[in-house]
């Protein structure tokens, strides 16, 4: 039976504002040759810009970038979602992200 989803491997990496320590140091133990694409999906602000990529680039022995609409997972490369909305996978292994309906704001409720 063929299914309809495309064969990938991925390690999600999930983690609460202060798990990025925690987070570099288990990219650091990853070789530059993972044979999977690894997200990572860290709570943590919206209101400053986001470094985290960057951060997580000094440890990482892969290549870090932050998650891009549309964009075909890879693997050896370290995918980081956005601070906002939500990243999810496709049946193309592409990810997609998308903002969530918050609803009105206070005052028009």
């Amino acid at each position: 039976m063929k299914t309809p989803y495309a064969a990938f491997d991925l390690v999600a990496i999930a983690t609460s504002a202060g798990g990025i320590r925690a987070c570099g140091q288990l990219l650091s133990q990853l070789p530059a040759d993972f044979p999977a694409a690894v997200l990572v999906v860290m709570h943590r602000s919206t209101l400053s810009s986001d470094l985290t990529p960057e951060i997580l680039a000094r440890r990482s022995n892969m290549p870090v970038q932050p998650v891009v609409d549309g964009e075909r997972l890879q693997p050896s490369t370290v995918y980081v979602a956005p601070a906002h909305g939500q990243t999810t996978l496709d049946e193309q292994a592409r990810l997609r992200v998308t903002r969530p309906d918050f609803g009105p704001p206070a005052s028009r409720r």
